[in-house]
């Protein structure tokens, strides 16, 4: 199992199906941690949880490789949550 910087440094270097493996990685935590802070309908977390990876994907070149990946994702979805909220 490739750890979550390579599969970043991968997509980074234009490899962009890697990005899909941190996606089937985190889909399921994100969504969760989203439904738990806005405890919304399932359909409305979906919505929000896309554009958290929307968003990291987007900003990938951003992400500090020395810090935790996981960690840069939760704060996405927090303040996507927020946002939404």
């Amino acid at each position: 199992m490739q750890s979550d910087v390579e599969l970043v440094k991968k997509t980074l270097n234009g490899k962009k199906e890697f990005f899909g493996e941190l996606v089937d990685r985190y889909e399921t935590p994100i969504r969760t941690y989203i439904k738990r802070i806005t405890n919304w309908d399932w359909m409305s977390v979906e919505d929000i949880c896309q554009e958290v990876f929307l968003k990291a994907y987007a900003n990938l070149q951003s992400f500090d490789l020395k810090l935790k990946f996981s960690s840069w994702l939760y704060r996405i979805a927090h303040n996507q949550a927020v946002d939404f909220l």
